[in-house]
């Protein structure tokens, strides 16, 4: 006969936990709720009161836990887009230079190759910027003159 776990109730108020102190059921329940599912969803997916698990959002240790899951799926999730870009890249090209396509299809796909390599531009240019000023503020920091 398989042991059931015991059940998962509301936490008393006065409750201090670390991250190793939730319980494992409130554990799969934050899981849930960070892969997109509704607090019911993921009270039902982890057999928990949504009532039990509203209370169990109440405590720091567990929004902050639910806070890094939720960082740590779109760092994931940022991670595949940013590898397929160079795939994404060619694709959009290929759509814009396709005489076959339409036209307002392939003015589409050239405006957003115009929009991304300049974005790409002022985004460079401002980190060069940035760094320049984070120079003269050592500098300025240092006592040295600055150039202006």
């Amino acid at each position: 006969m398989t042991e059931q776990p015991a059940p998962v109730g509301r936490p008393t108020r006065e409750l201090v936990l670390d991250s190793e102190g939730i319980p494992a059921p409130v554990m799969i329940a934050l899981e849930a709720r960070a892969a997109g599912n509704s607090w019911k969803q993921s009270a039902e997916i982890a057999g928990v009161a949504v009532t039990s698990l509203r209370e169990w959002r109440k405590h720091a240790i567990v929004r902050d836990t639910l806070n890094e899951m939720v960082r740590d799926k779109l760092a994931g999730a940022t991670a595949t887009l940013v590898d397929a870009t160079p795939l994404l890249a060619k694709e959009l090209i290929s759509l814009a230079m396709d005489s076959r396509n339409k036209p307002y299809s392939r003015v589409n796909a050239m405006a957003l190759v115009f929009q991304t390599v300049a974005t790409h531009l002022i985004d460079q240019s401002q980190q060069e910027q940035m760094a320049e000023l984070k120079q003269q503020l050592e500098r300025l920091e240092a006592g040295a003159p600055i150039d202006v």
